[in-house]
């Protein structure tokens, strides 16, 4: 909140006009809330890649200037519901500084089906504000009020999910877990580690993206989540096999985590092969994500690394309403 000080009664004697003077003494920080966008009847969008962004004005920008920055970015690959919510605990960062702009969703179908962002109406495309508002309400009905978006800028590097071949070929492995069924929707979520950017602040974890995948079979060679990472911080990785498709993760289906911890000193991922990162012998040892020689943190997902039945935290990011 901001507060201003008129002094057009102190100035009227001397024959000077009206001013206002904005102060930021009494500005309070907002604290932030999770990213919620509820989305329905989007018929016209059924098996389109629809991609979901959070951006925020650039601190950098000057006055009338729209450059954004991208803090956080998710895809549904394609869309396979009309009616979707979506909740990313804690995403929404807290506001700390009173000059900078509350950060907004900008969000698009890949109407034309070129693989990226056109403007209207090529793709079809919309933005919604005030997510930490009291009042705010995540319901989104599918319409035709489309906006031109200001492509954002990323943090400098990708997340790559590399899919090894033995995910679906049962002869590329000695033992273990049975092979991944081709048609199986695969979740990824990405969730970082923030220093603090005020003195006093404490570090923070926050989901910065996610990709649904809805067949592994779509895009064999793997995924990736685009440029809202920073090598530079922590992050954890969280992936698993919706064998049921119910948009949610349940005890017994296929999971894995995988960490990347910034190191200035690591080696860089090693190349792509069977023998060595993918691993030939089922619950090796865990290995965890690096940073590549494109300077993008890679994970390597494989059958042979530990997998866990039943353990992922934070709950699930989706669900389908029910009567829909």
């Amino acid at each position: 909140m901001r507060f201003t000080l008129l002094l057009c009664a102190l100035l009227a004697p001397l024959g000077s006009g009206c001013f206002v003077i904005a102060s930021t003494d009494d500005f309070v920080q907002d604290e932030g809330c999770d990213l919620e966008l509820d989305l329905r009847q989007f018929n016209p969008h059924l098996n389109q890649e629809v991609q979901i962004r959070l951006t925020q004005l650039d601190p950098g920008a000057g006055a009338g200037a729209t450059e954004t920055e991208l803090l956080a970015v998710g895809i549904f690959d394609p869309l396979t519901n009309p009616n979707v919510d979506i909740t990313l605990p804690g995403a929404v960062p807290a506001l700390e500084d009173p000059e900078r702009e509350r950060p907004q969703l900008d969000f698009f179908a890949d109407f034309n089906g070129d693989g990226v962002y056109s403007d209207p109406p090529q793709d079809h495309t919309w933005t919604v504000e005030g997510l930490c508002l009291p009042d705010h309400d995540p319901t989104f009905v599918h319409n035709f009020n489309f906006v031109n978006l200001v492509t954002p800028r990323g943090r400098g590097s990708h997340l790559i999910v590399d899919f090894c071949p033995n995910l679906v070929n049962e002869d590329r492995i000695e033992r273990g877990p049975d092979p991944l069924d081709p048609e199986v929707p695969l979740e990824v979520r990405a969730t970082g580690t923030f220093l603090p950017t005020i003195d006093g602040g404490v570090e923070e974890e926050r989901p910065v993206g996610f990709y649904r995948l809805g067949q592994l079979m779509r895009r064999p060679d793997g995924v990736r989540i685009p440029s809202v990472f920073d090598s530079g911080f922590n992050y954890q990785f969280q992936i698993y096999a919706d064998q049921n498709d119910n948009y949610q993760f349940d005890d017994g289906e296929p999971a894995w985590t995988y960490s990347y911890v910034f190191s200035a000193t690591a080696e860089r991922c090693a190349p792509l092969t069977e023998a060595s990162t993918c691993g030939l012998a089922a619950f090796s040892a865990e290995v965890p994500a690096c940073l590549g020689e494109d300077n993008n943190i890679h994970v390597r997902l494989s059958r042979a690394h530990l997998i866990n039945f039943g353990n992922l935290s934070g709950g699930d990011w989706f669900s389908i309403p029910e009567g829909t």
